[in-house]
């Protein structure tokens, strides 16, 4: 993976697509506060299907985000299982803090994979979350501070101007997305299912 073309790459999505992104997820994050968490993976899976639509060249809407409810239990579960990770590791003695930092890139690549799998190919939750693991293995190092960035400058809107962080929320979810376009092009998940190795990244 080459960090600093993929940030470009979701840098210049970002803001060439501005409105069809940022007023879906906006949306996503709102509902997602009002219904407590649970319609968080159906609602950001499908702002994640959306972003894939526009790296495609396919026609994206609003009403994407919409369309995948009844993916709620199996995104729930996944959603849920990240929360339960980073709760344990939070309430570990002395080194809680930072462990729940350490882990924080990986739980994002593999929760982003692992929705988007289910979503797009219908995959169950635990083949999904141990294609997202198998994903971060191929360059561990490499994709963490890939994740770490992408969660700082999905952050920057929350310290550096507050309510921002509703401008700033998606990048995340852009970045990881540009990372699975990237691999899945070079057919990368059709072979992790297969099992016949990985190709070169």
């Amino acid at each position: 993976m080459n960090i600093e073309k993929n940030l470009q790459k979701s840098i210049d999505l970002y803001l060439n697509n501005f409105g069809i992104i940022f007023l879906p997820g906006l949306a996503a994050s709102i509902l997602t506060v009002l219904s407590l968490g649970l319609l968080a993976g159906p609602l950001f899976g499908g702002l994640m299907i959306l972003i894939l639509k526009l790296l495609r060249d396919q026609q994206a809407e609003f009403k994407e985000i919409f369309a995948h409810f009844e993916k709620t239990l199996p995104t729930l579960i996944i959603c849920l299982a990240a929360e339960i990770v980073f709760l344990i590791a939070r309430n570990i003695p002395v080194v809680g803090v930072a462990l729940t930092v350490a882990l924080s890139p990986l739980i994002l690549v593999v929760v982003t994979i692992a929705l988007i799998l289910i979503i797009e190919n219908d995959s169950a939750p635990l083949p999904a979350v141990k294609e997202g693991i198998l994903f971060f293995k191929t360059e561990p190092l490499i994709i963490w501070i890939y994740g770490l960035i992408a969660l700082i400058l999905s952050s920057v809107g929350a310290v550096a101007f507050g309510v921002g962080v509703f401008l700033t929320i998606p990048f995340s979810v852009i970045c990881l997305t540009v990372a699975y376009q990237e691999y899945s092009e070079q057919g990368y998940f059709e072979i992790i299912k297969s099992g016949d190795g990985h190709p070169q990244t």
